[in-house]
């Protein structure tokens, strides 16, 4: 979920440069503000939770990969 998540969101930025008003750039803050908020939650789940532990370094590996 978070890599599909992580390759939809740059598609938003040509919204912003398309279309140039306030709301709509205040829309996109939103939403990438609610993603990162989401992949710190999910880092601090993932770190407290020893048997997601595995899981969690794949997850890191997979988002550099594609980075």
């Amino acid at each position: 979920m978070l890599l599909e998540l992580s390759k939809s969101l740059p598609r938003l930025n040509a919204y912003a440069e398309i279309f140039h008003t306030p709301q709509l750039h205040n829309a996109l803050r939103e939403v990438y503000e609610g993603f990162v908020d989401f992949c710190f939650r999910t880092s601090e789940v993932l770190q407290t939770n020893k048997c997601c532990t595995s899981g969690y370094s794949r997850w890191l590996t997979a988002i550099a990969i594609d980075i």
